[in-house]
Order: C-alpha cells, then structure tokens, then sequence
C-alpha cells in the first residue's frame, strides 16, 4: 500500500501510524477522525478526532488552525488517552496516577 508515495514499511524518512477519515457532524461541519499507532499492529490505538479551529480570527493569528480531541476512556478496541501515554511509556498497566510522574 502506498501513502503520499512512499510503501508502507518502506525504509524511508516517515513511518505509518494511522489513518485519518473525513466525517461529517450532525451540524454538517467536517472533521477528520480515525487512530494511530506508536508500534506495530499489536501496539495499542488512540482514537483521534481534528476539527478545524472555528474561533480563529484570522491567517497569521496564533491560534492553531486545528484542535485534536483524543478518546478520554478506553473500550473494548481502543485506549483513551490515559491509558495509552501508560502503556506507549512503557507504564504497562493503563492507568496513570501521580506516582508515576518523574518529576
């Protein structure tokens, strides 16, 4: 499979690690959403959501043009957040709590 022109698992600059969809919200406005992965394809997934930022003034401004959402808790085929920063970190368990903050 091919992404921007370069195989995937190639040995080039860039890896793959998700895939995004257009979508659209029961307001009509379009977004992009889908999952990512910082591994193989038994590595945990985040699911991801980017919808443009509608309360930029203008070009130039610095407000970001888009905002990412990520899945605050986890289900049956994806982590949320929490849980996979834990395990992407070598955390294991899913949770995090203060203790594991090394600072």
């Amino acid at each position: 499979m091919s992404y921007g022109g370069r195989k995937q698992g190639g040995s080039g600059k860039y890896v793959n690690v998700g895939a995004l969809w257009k979508k659209k919200t029961g307001e009509g406005k379009t977004f992009l959403s889908g999952s990512f992965q910082l591994g193989g394809k038994d590595s945990p997934k985040l699911t991801i959501s980017i919808f443009p930022n509608d309360y930029k003034e203008k070009d130039g401004d610095q407000a970001p043009d888009y905002k990412i959402t990520a899945q605050r808790e986890s289900n049956g085929k994806y982590l949320g957040v929490e849980a996979f920063l834990a395990a992407v970190s070598g955390g294991g368990s899913g949770s995090a709590s203060g203790d594991d903050i090394p600072f």
